[in-house]
């Protein structure tokens, strides 16, 4: 079906569109999307879950028991799903310094949690896999998985935004997720996302991000090239970095697998910070540059 220079193929099951190439689609067409992007509905596309491994990368989620309602497809791409259930999640970082790093917060070298309640977004290959994981039929509740995902959107719009207020809350910065899965949804070189967002029992609420071959979506400013991010958030308090690396397998080629070349390079830094009776830093450290004549290409921070 030929609609304004939008390629559309129709999957016989359910006769509804599974792709659309959206990388010759005209402006309209992609502001249409967006516009659906930004709120997602629910669809009654669901899967019921036994036992079913999904593994993201480091992380492996366990669908123990529950059902899995899928949103609507938008420009035939299915991008979102809501978990219901018993779920756990087993993290393993790829290096000694990661699993030190998050045995500060988990008080082992990797995180093992349990939740009931998990939303996920993807425009990587999540679809695809989960296609293959599970039986996925007609009869889900669309109106409580619209709940779940628009209650998830409006967290990140209105509370996980850069804007000064929400910093000073101490909410994490996300970007414009709507604008991101478009982009991923445009760009065939892009390998997409995959962001979970759960309660753990024990570890409070978590963000876990992947984004492969692009910039991250969460703490834009801190994430350097790291594919790989979990953070711990509680609303409108605090959050924290819990661990942040490469994909899995880059870590066979090489120790430090990193994309960036630095423009710069600091010997020294001094970091001026008062820690309160809450036990965190106040006001935010900060680290100003200033960059030497000699040798070139190093800098030290005052």
């Amino acid at each position: 079906m030929l609609q304004r220079g939008l390629v559309v193929w129709l999957c016989l099951w359910g006769g509804t569109a599974v792709a659309a190439d959206l990388s010759t689609a005209p402006a309209e067409e992609l502001m249409r999307v967006y516009s659906q992007l930004r709120s997602l509905r629910g669809s009654d596309q669901w899967a019921v879950t036994e036992n079913v491994v999904w593994k993201r990368d480091a992380a492996t989620f366990t669908l123990r028991e529950g059902h899995l309602t899928f949103a609507e497809a938008v420009a035939g791409h299915v991008v979102a799903a809501v978990f219901e259930g018993q779920g756990s999640i087993e993290l393993n970082p790829p290096t000694s310094t990661e699993m030190h790093q998050i045995a500060r917060f988990t008080g082992g070298p990797g995180l093992t949690d349990q939740f009931h309640e998990a939303v996920f977004f993807f425009t990587d290959d999540s679809w695809a896999e989960l296609q293959n994981l599970l039986l996925i039929h007609r009869g889900g509740d669309a109106r409580k998985a619209g709940q779940a995902l628009e209650s998830a959107q409006k967290k990140y719009a209105e509370s996980f935004n850069d804007w000064w207020e929400n910093e000073t809350k101490g909410n994490p910065t996300v970007r414009n997720l709507a604008a991101r899965m478009l982009a991923d949804l445009s760009d065939p070189s892009s390998r997409g996302l995959f962001l979970a967002d759960f309660k753990g029992e024990h570890s409070g609420h978590l963000l876990y991000q992947i984004s492969w071959n692009r910039d991250s979506l969460m703490l834009p400013g801190m994430s350097n090239d790291e594919e790989v991010m979990l953070l711990h958030y509680d609303l409108n308090s605090y959050f924290e970095w819990w661990a942040g690396f490469h994909l899995e397998d880059e870590y066979a080629h090489g120790a430090l697998p990193e994309h960036r070349t630095l423009l710069a390079h600091c010997r020294q830094e001094r970091i001026e910070a008062e820690i309160g009776k809450d036990n965190r830093l106040w006001p935010p450290p900060r680290c100003n540059l200033k960059f030497l004549t000699a040798p070139r290409g190093s800098c030290r921070s005052t």
